[in-house]
């Protein structure tokens, strides 16, 4: 069975820390960029409203969040969402489900997997612009989905929500080697290892 600590941002199974499909790519150096200029409080910041927001959205497709007593800040985020969901016609199945690879030992928690059109539809939640490493972190993700799931997905999407309540940016992953990318940073990951 595998276990999540949100404090750690630890997976374990059998009490083995397993790593994360975050962890490998930023392991790989695709993560983000030079952030040194802008100062530690406003990064930390931006890292909170970022959680808040995943945290609303997910309330919100589990219809457990109570909206009248949503912090205006996020107010325009979950609008945003909203938005996206009506003019796409995404229909949530799963929410922040956590998944194990067997096959190639790693784990990760799916913001939400649903249909979109005619197939399975993998969706990370961002609030932030787009990066290299979105495309691959959605790549391990299907990973994740596809071998414990018997119903494959069709697309992989990162959707861009907007702090004004504006529809957001939707960027769809189709390139097909994105999962061979996504294991090339697990090799690394795993290669680092036996090397320390």
């Amino acid at each position: 069975m595998i276990t999540f600590s949100p404090e750690t941002h630890e997976y374990k199974k059998d009490g083995l820390v397993i790593p994360s499909v975050t962890q490998i790519i930023a392991e790989a150096g695709l993560v983000g960029g030079d952030f040194s200029f802008v100062p530690s409080e406003v990064l930390e910041k931006k890292r909170d409203i970022g959680k808040k927001v995943h945290l609303v959205c997910v309330l919100y497709e589990q219809k457990k969040l109570d909206e009248d007593r949503l912090n205006p800040v996020l107010a325009g985020y979950l609008e945003s969402w909203k938005k996206f969901v009506k003019i796409s016609g995404y229909v949530s199945e799963e929410v922040e489900k956590i998944y194990y690879s067997e096959r190639y030992h790693f784990a990760g928690t799916i913001d939400t997997v649903g249909i979109k059109g005619k197939g399975k539809t993998i969706i990370e939640i961002k609030t932030g612009t787009k990066k290299i490493s979105d495309q691959i972190q959605t790549a391990g993700y299907e990973l994740l989905y596809n071998e414990n799931n018997k119903d494959k997905v069709k697309k992989r999407l990162a959707v861009y929500l907007k702090e004004n309540g504006d529809m957001p940016t939707i960027q769809e992953h189709k390139d097909k080697t994105d999962s061979p990318v996504f294991l090339a940073c697990l090799t690394l990951m795993n290669f680092k290892k036996r090397r320390r």
